[in-house]
């Protein structure tokens, strides 16, 4: 998979996926080739999402390389949930991130040194919300769509959740 050719035009590129790109063929850019290597973008969108959106993307590629890893296979055959594993343990596995709330500023855009221990349990605080947040949403999406699927029913079902919502959330 092609990460790294632009499919969209430059104004639409996601701040992190221009940060990568300026360094092209770089060591971040090899070790994200690595983590796609096997990937299959089963839904054609997945390279435009990686330039336009990014941490979605990048949560899921990053899972895909863990699996690898660890030696475990996914059957890539079905449209949802992001990951079916298959080995001794069968299970499927959902990526999902917290991202910034509506109409505040994304992680990238605050110019601000590491936080203070009061502005730090305050993002914290923040973090948790939106974290929780999301994992409701998949809980509904699972309950409505995906717990009767014959490829999920009677599989542990893993919400592999992080965190992009803040300033230094990778920190």
């Amino acid at each position: 998979m092609d990460l790294f050719t632009p499919v969209v035009e430059q104004k639409l590129w996601h701040y992190n996926f221009q940060q990568i790109y300026k360094i092209a063929n770089g060591f971040e850019c090899d070790v994200l080739l690595n983590w796609a290597k096997g990937f299959k973008d089963r839904d054609g969108k997945f390279v435009k999402e990686f330039q336009t959106t990014f941490n979605s993307s990048f949560w899921e590629l990053y899972i895909f390389a863990v699996l690898k890893q660890l030696g475990l296979s996914n059957d890539f055959s079905y449209a949802f949930p992001d990951f079916i594993v298959q080995g001794k343990q069968n299970f499927t596995v959902e990526a999902v991130i917290a991202s910034n709330a509506q109409n505040t500023p994304a992680a990238y855009e605050h110019d601000t040194p590491r936080p203070e221990l009061d502005r730090f349990n305050k993002m914290n605080m923040e973090t948790i919300l939106r974290l929780s947040s999301s994992i409701v949403s998949k809980k509904k999406k699972f309950n409505k769509h995906y717990c009767d699927a014959p490829h999920v029913k009677g599989k542990p079902f893993v919400l592999a959740i992080s965190a992009f919502d803040s300033p230094h959330f990778n920190s």
